[in-house]
């Protein structure tokens, strides 16, 4: 089983939208990590899942369509930004489907510490906006594996930031 984590794309302000949609470098941003991992077919999900905040959700919606996923977008509680790591790392230790779920710092940060190193502090990922980390479960253990981590820096030559 794997799991896909992603910090939604760049948002605007607070001062500028209180709903804070991604803006238009953000959106630039995920469409370029989408035409780099397409091809691959990298990304192969049964559901994508994200925040009820509107840049997540945004987020989830332009990953699927640009990477041509043909599964169910939903948003869910747990994934905000002070969630309980915990109680998520229990349900995906349940879990067998392969999921991408869309959220915030510091709780992306902390539950892939959790889910690879057993500890949720110190987070020992980082997340800047629009990165996504991809980790397989380990076999035989309660623990997952690191298997890639893209970030928008590495995309700066298709115009993305």
């Amino acid at each position: 089983m794997r799991i896909y984590l992603c910090r939604h794309g760049e948002a605007l302000p607070a001062q500028r939208d209180a709903a804070r949609p991604l803006s238009e470098r953000g959106r630039e941003q995920l469409r370029a990590l989408a035409r780099a991992i397409a091809p691959a077919r990298a990304v192969r999900v049964d559901e994508v899942r994200h925040s009820p905040k509107l840049r997540a959700q945004q987020t989830a919606q332009l990953l699927a369509h640009e990477l041509g996923l043909e599964v169910p977008v939903v948003s869910v509680p747990g994934l905000a930004p002070h969630d309980d790591v915990h109680a998520l790392r229990t349900e995906l230790l349940a879990e067998r489907r392969n999921l991408l779920l869309v959220g915030h710092l510091p709780f992306l940060a902390e539950l892939a510490s959790l889910l690879v190193c057993a500890r949720a502090e110190p987070a020992r990922f980082v997340f800047v906006p629009g990165t996504l980390l991809c980790l397989q479960a380990a076999a035989g253990s309660e623990s997952f594996d690191v298997m890639w981590m893209l970030t928008p820096a590495l995309f700066r030559g298709s115009h993305a930031g």
